[in-house]
Protein backbone atom coordinates (compact mmCIF):
# COMPACT_ATOMS: atom_id res chain seq x y z
CA UNK A 1 0.00 0.00 0.00
CA UNK A 2 1.05 3.60 -0.56
CA UNK A 3 2.60 5.35 2.41
CA UNK A 4 1.57 8.97 2.55
CA UNK A 5 3.10 11.44 4.96
CA UNK A 6 2.78 15.16 5.59
CA UNK A 7 4.99 17.97 6.80
CA UNK A 8 3.75 19.57 9.99
CA UNK A 9 4.82 23.20 9.71
CA UNK A 10 3.13 24.21 12.95
CA UNK A 11 1.54 27.20 11.25
CA UNK A 12 -2.01 28.39 11.76
CA UNK A 13 -4.54 29.00 8.97
CA UNK A 14 -4.67 32.41 7.33
CA UNK A 15 -8.01 34.07 8.20
CA UNK A 16 -10.58 31.40 9.07
CA UNK A 17 -9.44 28.26 7.25
CA UNK A 18 -6.80 28.73 4.53
CA UNK A 19 -3.19 27.57 4.42
CA UNK A 20 -1.03 25.42 2.16
CA UNK A 21 0.81 22.22 3.02
CA UNK A 22 2.68 19.19 1.72
CA UNK A 23 1.48 15.59 1.41
CA UNK A 24 3.95 13.17 -0.18
CA UNK A 25 4.59 9.50 -0.98
CA UNK A 26 7.17 8.51 1.63
CA UNK A 27 8.15 5.44 -0.40
CA UNK A 28 9.08 7.62 -3.38
CA UNK A 29 10.46 10.90 -2.05
CA UNK A 30 11.80 12.32 1.18
CA UNK A 31 11.94 15.95 2.32
CA UNK A 32 15.41 17.45 2.07
CA UNK A 33 16.38 19.81 4.92
CA UNK A 34 13.63 21.92 6.48
CA UNK A 35 10.56 23.71 5.17
CA UNK A 36 10.80 27.46 4.59
CA UNK A 37 7.79 29.72 5.17
CA UNK A 38 7.49 32.99 3.25
CA UNK A 39 5.05 35.37 4.94
CA UNK A 40 5.91 38.56 3.09
CA UNK A 41 3.56 39.94 1.98
CA UNK A 42 0.49 38.61 3.78
CA UNK A 43 -1.67 36.49 3.78
CA UNK A 44 0.51 34.35 6.03
CA UNK A 45 1.21 30.60 5.85
CA UNK A 46 0.25 30.52 2.17
CA UNK A 47 3.67 30.63 0.49
CA UNK A 48 6.04 27.78 1.34
CA UNK A 49 9.17 26.15 -0.03
CA UNK A 50 10.51 22.63 0.52
CA UNK A 51 13.06 20.52 -1.33
CA UNK A 52 12.43 16.82 -1.97
CA UNK A 53 14.83 14.01 -2.88
CA UNK A 54 13.75 11.23 -5.23
CA UNK A 55 14.72 7.98 -3.48
CA UNK A 56 15.26 6.18 -6.77
CA UNK A 57 18.30 8.20 -7.84
CA UNK A 58 18.94 10.92 -5.25
CA UNK A 59 17.88 13.76 -7.55
CA UNK A 60 16.39 16.84 -5.86
CA UNK A 61 13.98 19.62 -6.76
CA UNK A 62 12.56 22.64 -4.95
CA UNK A 63 8.77 22.63 -4.60
CA UNK A 64 7.11 26.00 -3.95
CA UNK A 65 3.39 25.86 -3.08
CA UNK A 66 1.30 28.99 -2.86
CA UNK A 67 -2.15 30.49 -2.45
CA UNK A 68 -2.12 34.13 -3.52
CA UNK A 69 -4.51 36.88 -2.44
CA UNK A 70 -8.01 36.41 -3.86
CA UNK A 71 -10.00 38.71 -6.15
CA UNK A 72 -12.56 39.30 -3.37
CA UNK A 73 -13.16 41.94 -0.73
CA UNK A 74 -12.80 44.70 -3.30
CA UNK A 75 -14.77 47.14 -1.16
CA UNK A 76 -11.83 47.40 1.25
CA UNK A 77 -9.10 47.49 -1.41
CA UNK A 78 -7.41 50.86 -1.89
CA UNK A 79 -4.53 52.47 -3.74
CA UNK A 80 -2.91 50.23 -6.33
CA UNK A 81 -4.87 47.29 -4.88
CA UNK A 82 -8.18 48.85 -5.92
CA UNK A 83 -9.79 47.46 -9.06
CA UNK A 84 -8.04 49.31 -11.89
CA UNK A 85 -10.71 48.37 -14.43
CA UNK A 86 -8.22 46.35 -16.49
CA UNK A 87 -9.92 42.99 -16.02
CA UNK A 88 -7.57 41.80 -13.25
CA UNK A 89 -9.91 42.79 -10.39
CA UNK A 90 -8.76 44.04 -6.99
CA UNK A 91 -5.56 43.16 -5.11
CA UNK A 92 -3.65 42.64 -8.35
CA UNK A 93 -0.77 44.71 -6.96
CA UNK A 94 -0.53 42.42 -3.93
CA UNK A 95 -0.50 39.34 -6.17
CA UNK A 96 2.32 40.85 -8.24
CA UNK A 97 4.20 41.54 -5.00
CA UNK A 98 3.61 37.92 -3.95
CA UNK A 99 4.97 36.68 -7.30
CA UNK A 100 8.13 38.75 -6.92
CA UNK A 101 8.47 37.64 -3.31
CA UNK A 102 8.15 33.97 -4.34
CA UNK A 103 10.81 34.36 -7.03
CA UNK A 104 13.21 36.09 -4.62
CA UNK A 105 12.49 33.54 -1.89
CA UNK A 106 13.36 30.65 -4.20
CA UNK A 107 16.51 32.39 -5.43
CA UNK A 108 17.68 33.10 -1.89
CA UNK A 109 17.20 29.45 -0.87
CA UNK A 110 18.75 27.69 -3.87
CA UNK A 111 22.12 27.65 -2.10
CA UNK A 112 20.53 26.30 1.10
CA UNK A 113 18.92 23.39 -0.74
CA UNK A 114 21.79 23.03 -3.21
CA UNK A 115 19.67 22.85 -6.35
CA UNK A 116 18.50 25.02 -9.24
CA UNK A 117 15.41 23.00 -10.22
CA UNK A 118 12.27 24.70 -8.91
CA UNK A 119 8.57 24.02 -9.43
CA UNK A 120 5.94 26.58 -8.42
CA UNK A 121 2.36 25.41 -8.01
CA UNK A 122 -0.85 26.58 -6.40
CA UNK A 123 -3.95 28.73 -6.65
CA UNK A 124 -2.40 32.04 -7.66
CA UNK A 125 -5.79 33.73 -8.18
CA UNK A 126 -4.58 35.17 -11.49
CA UNK A 127 -5.13 34.01 -15.04
CA UNK A 128 -2.28 33.19 -17.41
CA UNK A 129 -2.00 36.59 -19.11
CA UNK A 130 -2.39 38.65 -15.92
CA UNK A 131 0.50 40.54 -14.33
CA UNK A 132 1.40 38.06 -11.54
CA UNK A 133 1.84 35.13 -13.93
CA UNK A 134 3.69 37.24 -16.47
CA UNK A 135 6.01 38.26 -13.61
CA UNK A 136 7.05 34.59 -13.35
CA UNK A 137 7.32 34.20 -17.13
CA UNK A 138 9.46 37.33 -17.43
CA UNK A 139 11.74 35.89 -14.73
CA UNK A 140 12.36 32.82 -16.90
CA UNK A 141 9.75 30.40 -15.51
CA UNK A 142 7.92 28.19 -18.00
CA UNK A 143 4.12 28.19 -17.82
CA UNK A 144 3.63 24.43 -18.12
CA UNK A 145 -0.05 24.69 -19.06
CA UNK A 146 1.03 26.77 -22.05
CA UNK A 147 3.92 24.45 -22.89
CA UNK A 148 1.70 21.36 -23.07
CA UNK A 149 -1.77 22.71 -23.90
CA UNK A 150 -1.39 26.28 -25.20
CA UNK A 151 -4.60 28.27 -24.70
CA UNK A 152 -6.88 25.24 -24.34
CA UNK A 153 -5.93 24.65 -20.68
CA UNK A 154 -8.41 25.44 -17.90
CA UNK A 155 -8.85 24.58 -14.24
CA UNK A 156 -11.64 26.96 -13.24
CA UNK A 157 -15.05 28.02 -14.55
CA UNK A 158 -16.58 31.35 -13.56
CA UNK A 159 -19.85 32.69 -15.00
CA UNK A 160 -19.54 30.32 -17.94
CA UNK A 161 -15.98 31.37 -18.83
CA UNK A 162 -12.96 29.09 -18.43
CA UNK A 163 -9.32 29.70 -17.59
CA UNK A 164 -6.69 28.55 -15.14
CA UNK A 165 -5.99 30.09 -11.77
CA UNK A 166 -4.17 26.92 -10.69
CA UNK A 167 -0.67 27.00 -12.04
CA UNK A 168 2.47 24.97 -12.59
CA UNK A 169 5.58 26.96 -13.46
CA UNK A 170 9.10 25.57 -13.71
CA UNK A 171 12.59 26.94 -13.98
CA UNK A 172 14.15 26.26 -17.37
CA UNK A 173 16.36 23.52 -15.92
CA UNK A 174 13.39 21.66 -14.41
CA UNK A 175 11.14 22.24 -17.44
CA UNK A 176 13.45 19.92 -19.40
CA UNK A 177 12.57 17.15 -16.90
CA UNK A 178 8.78 17.57 -17.12
CA UNK A 179 6.96 14.73 -18.89
CA UNK A 180 3.50 16.33 -18.90
CA UNK A 181 0.96 18.47 -17.09
CA UNK A 182 -2.83 18.38 -16.97
CA UNK A 183 -5.75 19.74 -15.00
CA UNK A 184 -7.73 16.87 -13.45
CA UNK A 185 -11.30 17.91 -14.31
CA UNK A 186 -13.18 16.71 -11.25
CA UNK A 187 -14.46 20.07 -10.00
CA UNK A 188 -14.66 22.92 -12.50
CA UNK A 189 -16.99 21.02 -14.84
CA UNK A 190 -19.26 19.78 -12.04
CA UNK A 191 -22.45 21.65 -11.05
CA UNK A 192 -22.12 23.90 -8.00
CA UNK A 193 -25.15 22.18 -6.47
CA UNK A 194 -22.91 19.16 -5.80
CA UNK A 195 -20.38 21.06 -3.70
CA UNK A 196 -20.04 20.56 0.05
CA UNK A 197 -22.25 23.56 0.91
CA UNK A 198 -25.00 22.66 -1.52
CA UNK A 199 -25.67 18.95 -1.09
CA UNK A 200 -25.23 16.01 1.22
CA UNK A 201 -21.85 14.26 1.39
CA UNK A 202 -21.07 12.06 -1.62
CA UNK A 203 -18.36 9.35 -1.31
CA UNK A 204 -16.50 10.39 -4.47
CA UNK A 205 -13.96 12.95 -5.65
CA UNK A 206 -16.29 15.19 -7.61
CA UNK A 207 -16.90 18.86 -6.73
CA UNK A 208 -14.72 18.59 -3.63
CA UNK A 209 -13.58 22.10 -4.62
CA UNK A 210 -14.42 24.72 -7.23
CA UNK A 211 -10.87 24.38 -8.65
CA UNK A 212 -9.40 21.43 -10.53
CA UNK A 213 -6.21 19.81 -9.20
CA UNK A 214 -3.17 20.09 -11.46
CA UNK A 215 -0.97 17.05 -12.13
CA UNK A 216 2.68 17.40 -13.20
CA UNK A 217 4.84 14.51 -14.37
CA UNK A 218 8.53 14.60 -13.42
CA UNK A 219 11.46 12.55 -14.64
CA UNK A 220 14.15 13.90 -12.34
CA UNK A 221 17.68 13.61 -13.61
CA UNK A 222 16.53 12.94 -17.18
CA UNK A 223 16.12 15.39 -20.03
CA UNK A 224 12.78 14.46 -21.58
CA UNK A 225 13.17 13.52 -25.24
CA UNK A 226 10.06 14.80 -26.99
CA UNK A 227 10.66 12.32 -29.83
CA UNK A 228 9.94 9.46 -27.43
CA UNK A 229 6.51 10.83 -26.46
CA UNK A 230 3.37 9.42 -28.15
CA UNK A 231 2.50 11.38 -31.30
CA UNK A 232 -0.71 12.88 -29.91
CA UNK A 233 1.19 14.20 -26.89
CA UNK A 234 4.21 15.69 -28.61
CA UNK A 235 2.33 17.61 -31.31
CA UNK A 236 2.01 21.28 -30.37
CA UNK A 237 -0.28 23.85 -31.97
CA UNK A 238 0.18 27.44 -30.81
CA UNK A 239 -1.37 29.84 -30.31
CA UNK A 240 -4.82 28.25 -30.22
CA UNK A 241 -6.59 31.62 -30.01
CA UNK A 242 -5.47 33.11 -33.30
CA UNK A 243 -5.21 36.60 -34.80
CA UNK A 244 -3.19 35.99 -37.97
CA UNK A 245 -1.19 32.73 -37.85
CA UNK A 246 -0.51 29.57 -35.87
CA UNK A 247 2.35 27.07 -35.69
CA UNK A 248 2.44 23.28 -35.71
CA UNK A 249 5.46 21.73 -34.00
CA UNK A 250 6.84 18.17 -33.74
CA UNK A 251 4.79 16.97 -36.70
CA UNK A 252 7.14 17.13 -39.67
CA UNK A 253 5.92 14.99 -42.64
CA UNK A 254 2.53 14.49 -40.98
CA UNK A 255 -0.74 15.70 -42.51
CA UNK A 256 -2.98 18.46 -41.14
CA UNK A 257 -6.74 18.73 -41.65
CA UNK A 258 -8.96 21.58 -40.47
CA UNK A 259 -12.71 21.02 -40.09
CA UNK A 260 -15.61 23.26 -39.22
CA UNK A 261 -17.52 22.24 -36.11
CA UNK A 262 -20.20 20.63 -38.29
CA UNK A 263 -17.60 18.36 -39.89
CA UNK A 264 -16.86 20.09 -43.20
CA UNK A 265 -13.24 19.72 -44.34
CA UNK A 266 -11.88 23.22 -45.01
CA UNK A 267 -8.15 22.69 -45.42
CA UNK A 268 -5.56 19.94 -45.62
CA UNK A 269 -1.83 19.94 -46.19
CA UNK A 270 1.37 18.01 -45.56
CA UNK A 271 3.52 19.56 -42.84
CA UNK A 272 7.02 19.96 -44.23
CA UNK A 273 8.89 21.58 -41.33
CA UNK A 274 8.91 21.93 -37.54
CA UNK A 275 7.65 24.37 -36.56
CA UNK A 276 5.43 25.00 -39.58
CA UNK A 277 3.56 28.31 -39.79
CA UNK A 278 0.05 28.70 -41.26
CA UNK A 279 -1.52 32.04 -42.11
CA UNK A 280 -5.27 31.92 -41.47
CA UNK A 281 -6.08 34.44 -44.22
CA UNK A 282 -4.36 32.23 -46.80
CA UNK A 283 -6.21 29.19 -45.51
CA UNK A 284 -9.47 31.14 -45.58
CA UNK A 285 -10.58 30.75 -41.97
CA UNK A 286 -13.26 33.17 -40.80
CA UNK A 287 -13.93 33.97 -37.15
CA UNK A 288 -15.04 30.95 -35.15
CA UNK A 289 -13.91 27.61 -33.74
CA UNK A 290 -12.37 24.77 -35.75
CA UNK A 291 -11.22 21.19 -35.20
CA UNK A 292 -7.62 20.49 -36.23
CA UNK A 293 -6.48 16.93 -36.86
CA UNK A 294 -2.79 16.09 -37.33
CA UNK A 295 -2.23 12.60 -38.73
CA UNK A 296 1.13 10.89 -38.32
CA UNK A 297 2.91 7.85 -36.91
CA UNK A 298 -0.34 5.83 -37.24
CA UNK A 299 -1.99 8.19 -34.76
CA UNK A 300 -4.13 11.34 -34.71
CA UNK A 301 -3.64 14.44 -32.59
CA UNK A 302 -6.81 16.55 -32.22
CA UNK A 303 -6.92 20.20 -31.14
CA UNK A 304 -9.45 23.03 -31.09
CA UNK A 305 -8.44 26.44 -32.45
CA UNK A 306 -10.38 29.69 -32.24
CA UNK A 307 -9.98 32.46 -34.81
CA UNK A 308 -10.72 35.89 -33.38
Amino acid sequence: SYRYAFINDGGTPSSSYTKVGYLYRSDRVTPYLSLKNNNSPSPVNRKKLQAFTLKENGEKFLFSINHFKAKSGCATANGTDADQGDGQSCYNATRVEEANSTINFINSNKAYYGDEDALIMGDLNAYAKEDPIQTFVNAGYKDLHQVFHADSAYSYVYSGETGYLDHALATESLAKQITGVTAFHINADEPAMFEYSGSAYQPNMYRCSDHDPVIVGLSLGNSVNVDLLPFDQKVKIYPTVIDTYFNVENAENAYIQIFSLNGILIFEDQITSSPHEYNISKIGLAQGAYVVRVLGESSIARRIIIVK
